[in-house]
């Protein structure tokens, strides 16, 4: 019988849900930003899986565009693990 993964002592269970997150403005328009989240993953060595996610913000007078790339498929040339966003905002 298998042990609960809340039982079991390997690191994926200690550090899983753990999220290491950096970001740095460059000028005053542009932040960069990385992203590294742990997870429990039974067929991995040491139990835990790694999911990297990487973004770019850009504003401008008018909106903001954000650039996000979470490489997970490299069967589709990680054409799927991109996205986009165009956000426009208000202040009166």
């Amino acid at each position: 019988m298998d042990a609960p993964v809340d039982r079991t002592g390997s690191v994926g269970n200690y550090f899983n849900n753990t999220t290491v997150f950096g970001g740095k403005y460059i000028g005053q328009d542009m932040f960069l930003q990385g992203m590294l989240s742990m997870r429990y993953d039974a067929n991995k060595a040491g139990n835990i899986a790694f999911v990297p996610d990487l973004g770019v913000e850009l504003q401008n007078p008018l909106f903001s565009i954000r650039w996000d790339f979470n490489p997970s498929h490299p069967e589709n040339w990680y054409i799927n693990d991109n996205s986009i966003t165009l956000t426009k905002s208000w202040s009166f």
